[in-house]
């Protein structure tokens, strides 16, 4: 579908159910292959409380032991005078304390890390650009080691035994069970139709829902292998309808907004007895303000322009001309105004 952006509430909500959707999965799928493979068999009444009582325990010491381990690491990387090639394996370090703790006490390891990383992300921590681009990293990396290890337990010369029941079954999750959930849901926020239409239809099941069909499998349960394969096919018919489709459906529905206004890069610098600053580097849009000669604010330091494969100081320009790449000096909290001076006039009036 391409890269889209999407509205600024749509895109939350899609980034909140993400964020919250494997924790109680990973509880649920984990509570019942244990139940399943003790041979246990508690009476109904017994066995609801028993996985109420365990969720409330397992999300709520989870997300106290993330909200507290994000106010420290944020507290922690200001405080210590860390070398920046350091401070990513610092944060990564307390990052896994933090998964470690919540487990330790019966929390939900997975919540506590995503609240922990949610809460370090929003704040104005040194370094940030450094430790987004390591974590950039390590995400692909992640990434890599899963699909690697889906490769090694699919077997696809067994697919075709389960093929029907599992397309079946992936289209029913797709046309009328995530629909319905998401409606009922969304209900007391009284978002627009095309929204929830949209968030009904971006119920994308990706490998992580695998991974978590590798569960049965390990704990030995008699159909393990029937619930992973299932789930494989289950994961690339989602992949494949709702994957091609989300493009021309949020476009459709009118759903896209301009993209995002912002800098090309950014290096954090800190100055030896001053604040700290930004190096931000720019390029100067057909139409945007300062291709149409507005100054550059006073607080801005621009030092250097690239313009057909030549660097020059910004002096020596003159009048920025469309296509310009513009490096710019700034303090680490600028305004906003600059991002809309070098952006199109599309963009900033859309």
């Amino acid at each position: 579908a391409g890269e889209i952006n999407l509205r600024e509430r749509v895109r939350s909500t899609l980034e909140v159910e993400s964020g919250t959707n494997d924790p109680i999965a990973i509880f649920l799928t984990i509570t019942l292959v244990e139940i399943i493979a003790a041979h246990a068999d508690p009476e109904a009444n017994v066995l609801v409380t028993n996985l109420v009582l365990g969720f409330l325990i397992n999300m709520g010491l989870g997300a106290i032991v993330g909200v507290l381990g994000g106010l420290a690491i944020v507290r922690l990387v200001d405080r210590l005078n860390l070398d920046h090639g350091l401070l990513p394996i610092f944060v990564l370090t307390l990052s896994l304390m933090v998964f470690a703790a919540a487990g330790a006490i019966g929390g939900s390891g997975f919540l506590a890390v995503y609240l922990a990383g949610l809460i370090a992300g929003n704040s104005d921590i040194r370094a940030v650009t450094i430790l987004k681009r390591f974590q950039d990293g390590m995400s692909w990396l992640a990434q890599i080691i899963m699909f690697l290890i889906l490769g090694l337990f699919a077997t696809p010369s067994q697919f075709p035994a389960i093929m029907v029941p599992a397309v079946l079954l992936g289209l029913f999750l797709m046309f009328v069970a995530r629909p319905i959930a998401v409606w009922l849901c969304l209900v007391p926020f009284r978002l627009p139709r095309p929204e929830v239409a949209f968030v009904s239809w971006v119920g994308l099941r990706g490998a992580v829902s695998i991974l978590l069909a590798i569960t049965p499998l390990l704990g030995g349960l008699e159909n393990g292998r029937t619930i992973f394969n299932a789930a494989f096919i289950i994961v690339l018919v989602s992949l494949v309808i709702q994957g091609w489709t989300v493009g021309p459906l949020a476009r459709r529905l009118g759903l896209i907004v301009p993209a995002r206004l912002g800098p090309l890069d950014k290096v954090e610098l800190e100055l030896p007895g001053s604040a700290h600053h930004e190096l931000l580097a720019y390029r100067v849009a057909p139409g945007s303000p300062v291709a149409r000669g507005e100054r550059i604010p006073r607080w801005a330091r621009p030092s250097l322009v690239l313009r057909d494969g030549r660097s020059m100081r910004f002096q020596d320009m003159g009048r920025l001309a469309a296509g310009d790449q513009v490096y710019i000096f700034v303090p680490d909290r600028y305004p906003r105004l600059l991002d809309k001076l070098f952006s199109s006039r599309a963009v900033v009036d859309p």
